[in-house]
């Protein structure tokens, strides 16, 4: 066992932050991990070791904590485009989405690209619509739904019960900055994110104070709540104002302060109920506007943490306290000292470091998730010109090259994915100038398969490449030229040469994240694979053998965490999934059919979206929408009328 891989485990075990002190301390103690001349191990090597590694350790002085987990099983729409109310999708490795036309099969995909585009100006981001090519905020905002805003999020498990928690954040029309209220309806602005349990109770949440609207439900002392600006009684209000606002339940801080320290806080909790308003939610504020030119746009986790820990309108502080060092006076200097022997006391910095360190962590590891954009979105990709110019659609086609001179794993997955469909060949590049390419078909493969094996043993074969080696023994085999085939099979080259390139993408990360390759037993990178309609222009055969590919996929990756969420509209492939799974080809748990009802036809008693499972036997836990299985069926009926009519 390696240092790194022993403090790992360390961490892992005492579920919270740790001092460098204290893991060398325990190492020297349990003697998981020893020097080989017997010393003890220092502080020093401690905050070295973990240096060396930041993608698995989050650094602060001489704090160290594990970075939490970066997939994601879960992700929420509400209120957004064609869904009304909210929606959660389950990420299986297989997710097929169906159903009728104009229904929102695709409404997940272009919320996740939102989401991830928004998140690369900040944590609590400003999103340019027209940049994404996603229309007016109005087109966004579902039409029957009262509330103007839209939410985005996931899934976390927090503590170390990994309890399930949502995270959702809230997006409202912008408003122009020169003050006329006008809106700007090309931008949806962060409004706010809130941790909520199963039930829907907000834990945390995290407000945009200029966006916040007091209400009777939320305020938290009485008043005339249609004259405050804020929930809760502060000093700053009008002057020198927070730009975000926090709130803690604190009836659920207490339910699950466990999970994440065994560090008695009960002091701290008794003394914030104390300071709490008639809700049990205890509010705080950070960012103050003349600080931040009065906006969070770019602004992050890292930078907020930073200021709960300076804390600069004295969260745990009364009102009174918070007033006067707020307005100062001759005693502010008196109040301050003694408002920071009360933090000190009440372990204050110990708190956030225990509890809210892991908690926007966790948070934190979904949106790196978005915010890196693990995933790949494939539509129908179509090869008009002989000679292939690069552009950014197509740039995964010139990043081959690179590959089939360092292994020969390109030419075994595109032939043995194209075999799949009965084709015997594989894919040639040409590059001309590294500005464009061809794409040929090599068939015949068969019969020169055996002289493959011969040369493989020849030493003279050395001098080339892998990719090399293939293009030597099948140079006098018939070529194609892309453009010269039917447009389902260059669609379907086109779409096994993208999947491959996500895979080597993956595999490339993890040979260079060699720590985390030794360290992880489980799954470590997850990649979300978005694909429109892969049967377009497939004869329902080929339809059919897309399930056959995708299990291929599924099982050349497994090392990894991949998963494909595919939106079509083929019968063929979905019976082919259910009788693969009924022959135990793929364990039916890894498969999971969204059906997506029309608009029309939603009632009570029948949902939007049904989540529908096969079953060992290949049955389907619930029935598809009128229209898909039974469309076949109901026009032979209709012909059989007809025809009894005509004769009659």
């Amino acid at each position: 066992m390696t240092l790194h891989e022993a403090i790992i485990q360390v961490l892992k075990s005492a579920n919270r932050t740790l001092t460098t002190q204290q893991i060398a301390e325990e190492l020297n103690r349990n003697k998981i991990y020893q020097k080989s001349d017997g010393s003890e191990i220092t502080e020093f090597q401690i905050y070295s070791r973990t240096r060396r590694y930041p993608d698995l350790f989050v650094r602060d002085d001489n704090s160290i904590k594990l970075k939490g987990d970066k997939n994601i099983e879960k992700i929420i729409i509400e209120n957004f485009k064609k869904f009304e109310g909210q929606h959660v999708f389950e990420l299986n490795n297989l997710n097929i989405f169906t159903g009728a036309n104009n229904s929102g099969k695709s409404t997940l995909f272009k919320a996740i690209s939102l989401f991830s585009y928004g998140l690369e100006r900040g944590d609590f981001p400003t999103i340019s619509l027209f940049d994404d090519n996603a229309g007016e905020f109005d087109s966004l905002v579902n039409n029957y739904s009262t509330e103007k805003n839209f939410k985005i999020g996931f899934f976390i498990a927090l503590g170390e019960k990994r309890i399930p928690f949502k995270v959702l954040y809230e997006f409202v029309e912008n408003e122009y900055a020169d003050g006329s209220g006008d809106k700007d309806t090309g931008t949806a602005k962060f409004s706010k994110f809130e941790v909520l349990d199963i039930n829907d109770n907000v834990f945390l949440g995290a407000y945009d104070s200029y966006k916040f609207v007091i209400t009777e439900d939320n305020i938290e002392y009485d008043g005339d709540f249609m004259r405050c600006e804020y929930p809760f009684r502060t000093p700053s209000e009008g002057s020198e104002s927070s730009m975000l606002m926090m709130k803690f339940n604190i009836e659920l801080l207490e339910e699950h302060i466990e999970s994440f320290t065994s560090t008695d806080y009960s002091e701290l909790i008794s003394h914030i109920k104390t300071i709490s308003g008639k809700h049990n939610n205890w509010w705080s504020e950070y960012f103050r506007e003349d600080n931040y030119n009065y906006s969070l746009i770019g602004l992050t986790f890292n930078e907020l943490i930073k200021n709960i820990l300076d804390d600069p309108y004295c969260g745990i502080g009364d009102f009174r306290t918070k007033k006067a060092i707020h307005e100062g006076n001759e005693k502010d200097e008196e109040i301050w000292q003694e408002y920071t022997r009360l933090r000190d006391r009440l372990n204050y910095r110990g708190f956030i470091k225990d509890v809210f360190y892991p908690l926007l962590d966790s948070i934190e590891s979904g949106l790196e998730f978005f915010r890196k954009k693990n995933f790949t979105y494939i539509t129908f990709q179509n090869f008009d010109n002989r000679l292939i110019i690069k552009n950014q659609s197509n740039s995964y086609l010139f990043s081959m090259f690179p590959i089939k001179n360092e292994s020969n794993k390109l030419n075994k997955f595109v032939k043995e994915s194209l075999a799949l469909f009965g084709i015997d060949g594989y894919v040639e590049l040409k590059s001309y100038l590294n500005t464009a390419l061809a794409i040929n078909l090599v068939s015949g493969l068969t019969g020169a398969d055996q002289q493959t094996e011969l040369a493989n043993k020849n030493e003279s074969a050395s001098s080339y490449s892998p990719f090399e080696y293939f293009e030597q023994n099948y140079k006098n085999n018939p070529r194609q030229n892309i453009t010269d085939l039917g447009k389902g099979t260059s669609n379907l080259i086109g779409l096994i040469l993208k999947v491959f390139s996500v895979f080597y993408e993956v595999e490339k990360e993890m040979s260079n994240d060699k720590a985390i390759k030794q360290v992880e037993q489980k799954k470590i990178r997850q990649k979300l694979i978005l694909i429109e309609e892969p049967e377009a222009f497939l004869h329902p055969d080929w339809q059919s053998k897309l399930a056959d590919f995708f299990i291929y996929c599924l099982k050349y990756n497994e090392k990894n965490d991949v998963k494909f969420l595919i939106e079509t509209h083929s019968e063929y492939l979905t019976r082919k999934f259910q009788f693969l799974a009924a022959t135990k080809r793929i364990e039916p748990s890894n498969i999971t059919i969204n059906y997506f009802n029309s608009l029309k036809y939603i009632t009570k008693g029948n949902k939007h979206v049904k989540e529908i499972r096969i079953d060992n036997d290949g049955s389907l836990s619930d029935e598809f929408g009128s229209g898909f299985f039974d469309e076949a069926t109901n026009i032979k009926f209709d012909l059989l009328r007809l025809k009894n009519h005509q004769n009659n």
